[in-house]
């Protein structure tokens, strides 16, 4: 479902992302892709959770308070007691902390112009390139973003992380 908003800065009545988002939590739904439609407008997609969906921490977080204001619905409560806090917490840390395996940091470390670049990043831009990397779920994916990283690391450009496969 297509959820349509106006920006504050538009100064026209429209329902706020929270609100949205809120409701979406208390029936079991997931906020999804947002698209710019205008200078003022833009929408959110909004679907029902899998069973097996991924919680992040801000959506734990609002969904536990609607739980406490007595404003989760039971297809919303279901959802929320479905997920697994072991998984969650393991791509939290994933995503947190992201390491490269070994195999991994040799081939980075064997191109010496995109390794003084990467060692060169900002910790949080290290953090972006690692997890870029290694949260490819198949091998062959891993190696296109690895190549992806050399090539940009020694051309000494950035990755731009809302669309990293996008090239100059």
């Amino acid at each position: 479902m297509l959820v349509g908003f106006y920006t504050v800065a538009s100064g026209k009545p429209s329902i706020r992302f929270p609100q949205a988002l809120d409701a979406a939590l208390a029936y079991g739904w997931i906020d999804g892709l947002r698209h710019r439609v205008g200078a003022d407008v833009y929408t959110v997609r909004f679907t029902p959770r899998k069973k097996d969906s991924f919680w992040s921490a801000t959506n734990t977080k609002r969904a536990l308070e609607l739980i406490n204001e007595r404003r989760m619905k039971p297809a919303g409560l279901a959802a929320f007691e479905r997920r697994d806090e072991e998984r969650t917490r393991r791509v939290h840390a994933a995503r947190d902390n992201p390491v490269l395996d070994a195999a991994t940091l040799r081939a980075l470390k064997a191109d010496k112009k995109a390794y003084a670049y990467f060692q060169a990043l900002p910790p949080g831009m290290k953090r972006l390139y690692t997890f870029f990397i290694t949260s490819a779920k198949r091998d062959a994916t891993r190696a296109k973003r690895l190549a992806i990283v050399l090539e940009r690391c020694r051309a000494g450009k950035r990755i731009d992380p809302f669309h990293p496969f996008r090239r100059d």
